[in-house]
């Protein structure tokens, strides 16, 4: 391990662990842990955490957990923590006040004033709603939307009570939120759907290459993607009627 009883310019590394106790300029490079009491001007890189007592300009990265008062630049990490922060990129992101985005599984923080893309974001200050909806493929829909001010992820199901048997599909979107007036907005919501028909077992169908093309698709234009299952109603209407 490396000890600074000073500040550092340039770079500490170790196979354990670094610590000084002032300003780093530089980086630190370990395959266990860093710490810095002081600000960093620079990066943080170990394999297992990193902390940082006072603000970062520069990066922390790392496969366990990034620990700093304020980060402006990049955490990356399964567990992300800051009090301020700019990029957070993780399994799990906690910020208080976000600048920049957070993309995550799941995003927590106070405030956000860029982005907080995740399946599960919940910011105190953002947007928070459930909503109840009809469709051209279910009659009744039911979400939940949470997000920042102006981005939000929608979790959600369907339900066609007027088909029997009953259809029902679980769904995932995001969608942009636009205040127009006061008690007035404007919500966008994007969905891809895939629909699966019936199709007699001796003849070769391709619709699971198909439904990984529109995936593939959903995934490049960065929308949700919902797959329906209407084989049961398209033999009955179509092939038996």
């Amino acid at each position: 391990f490396n000890y600074a009883g000073a500040g550092v310019r340039g770079v500490q590394s170790a196979e354990g662990f670094n610590w000084l106790r002032d300003r780093l300029e530089g980086a630190q490079l370990a395959a266990g842990f860093n710490v810095a009491p002081d600000e960093v001007h620079g990066a943080q890189l170990a394999a297992g955490f990193n902390w940082a007592h006072e603000s970062i300009r520069g990066a922390q990265l790392a496969a366990g957990l990034n620990v700093a008062r304020e980060i402006h630049g990049l955490q990356l990490a399964c567990v992300n923590a800051a009090g301020q922060a700019g990029v957070q990129v993780g399994v799990v992101n906690i910020g208080g006040h976000v600048t920049g985005i957070q993309l995550g599984l799941v995003n927590f923080a106070e405030d956000v004033d860029g982005l907080s893309l995740a399946l599960i974001p919940i910011v105190k200050n953002g947007y928070r709603r459930v909503t109840v909806w009809g469709s051209d493929v279910h009659m009744v829909n039911m979400g939940v939307k949470l997000g920042s001010r102006h981005f939000y992820t929608m979790l959600g199901a369907g339900l066609s009570p007027d088909v029997l048997p009953m259809r029902w599909s679980s769904e995932f979107g995001i969608g942009g939120h636009a205040p127009l007036a006061r008690g007035l907005f404007l919500d966008i919501d994007v969905v891809g759907a895939f629909i699966k028909i019936w199709q007699p077992e001796f003849i070769e169908c391709t619709w699971r290459e198909d439904r990984l093309d529109a995936m593939r698709v959903a995934a490049a234009l960065d929308i949700p993607f919902r797959e329906i299952d209407l084989s049961d109603e398209y033999k009955r209407e179509v092939v038996d009627s």
